[in-house]
């Protein structure tokens, strides 16, 4: 698996835990419809497990990336989901341009 796409996941991670709206930011492309940051940050903590990456054979530089992320309060889960994320590589950067639940 690619340690850029893991790093980007961690980095979301580490955004939440830290309630780092700037970091967070950094992951992806812009706000994201119905995946706020706002919303993010909101929880205490976050754990996202990649569970698939898939390189776009027709598009260079573009990754669909399977995710579960555990949200925690207090230290206990709350709520799980999984999504699909959009990958992308811009000049020497891994960011996240879409997010589909």
């Amino acid at each position: 698996m690619n340690k850029r796409i893991q790093s980007l996941f961690r980095a979301r991670d580490e955004a939440v835990l830290s309630n780092d709206k700037k970091l967070f930011l950094s992951t992806q492309i812009k706000e994201i419809d119905g995946s706020s940051s706002k919303g993010y940050l909101d929880i205490e903590r976050m754990k996202s497990t990649i569970l698939h990456v898939h390189e776009d054979e027709f598009e260079k530089n573009v990754w669909i990336v399977l995710v579960r992320e555990d949200f925690f309060k207090s230290n206990k889960l709350t709520h799980h989901g999984y999504l699909i994320y959009t990958v992308v590589k811009r000049k020497e950067e891994f960011i996240i341009s879409n997010i589909r639940w």
